[in-house]
């Protein structure tokens, strides 16, 4: 049904295998053929899934040593066509794809069109990120906590209710604590400049698709990442500031 709906729409690719891009109608093909191999080939009862699939895997070895009679062979010969002439190419496309590194912030796709940030990497690296998001070179001077966030997202929504508790917790004692505020997609609302009050503001580069659990808060001293607080973390600190520990 995903195929066919896809292929009604126009769309290029079915999406079924990765970035070996297979139209949606030569893949609803293939569903239609397994599905009506799976409909005439079930297996009769649960007691004996066991032995079918030993007859089916005896015939099949069988008929490629050429000890069965050619009518059955013949009925076989379509199943390992279809093994050799898609599974073997597409197997050995997959097997072969590597991703490419984007420094320590994350992999992407050879094209560099999409990035998975990981946060964890970053930890006593230069703020790498800088380079990819319009941020005030300020940032790389003093102490700043640089929020990467999507806004919307119910993570985010969370951390802007629960601002000025966590706030102050990342402050701790450092008077000349700061605030980056970086987006991904777009500009951000004006509530979110508003509750969280950033010194500095920017967006990641619209050319690219990132992807990263957020929000994720970047502890940045003298330009260089000091720690950071994955979405996971901060849902665990916004939870300790609302018991007012």
């Amino acid at each position: 049904l995903v195929t066919l709906y896809k292929g009604l729409t126009g769309e290029a690719s079915c999406g079924c295998f990765g970035r070996v891009e297979v139209s949606p109608w030569w893949t609803l093909g293939l569903d239609t053929l397994a599905v009506t191999a799976l409909v005439w080939w079930r297996p009769r009862s649960e007691a004996s899934l066991v032995g079918d699939r030993q007859r089916l895997l005896g015939r099949v070895m069988a008929s490629i040593v050429g000890t069965i009679p050619p009518a059955e062979s013949r009925a076989i010969a379509p199943l390992l066509g279809l093994i050799l002439l898609i599974g073997v190419p597409v197997g050995w496309r997959l097997a072969t794809y590597e991703a490419v590194r984007l420094g320590d912030l994350g992999i992407t796709s050879p094209d560099g069109t999409v990035v998975v940030l990981e946060p964890e990497r970053w930890v006593d690296k230069p703020f790498g990120l800088m380079q990819y998001a319009d941020l005030d070179r300020a940032v790389l001077e003093g102490t700043w906590t640089v929020l990467l966030i999507r806004p919307g997202c119910p993570s985010c929504e969370h951390l802007l209710e629960n601002w000025p508790g966590l706030a102050e917790w990342l402050r701790g004692d450092d008077l000349n604590w700061r605030v980056a505020l970086v987006t991904m997609d777009d500009q951000p609302p004006a509530e979110y400049r508003h509750v969280l009050a950033p010194q500095a503001n920017g967006t990641l580069d619209a050319a690219r698709a990132w992807l990263v659990e957020t929000p994720v808060a970047i502890r940045v001293d003298g330009g260089t990442v000091s720690s950071v607080l994955s979405a996971a973390s901060m849902e665990l600190a916004i939870a300790e500031t609302e018991r007012g520990r």
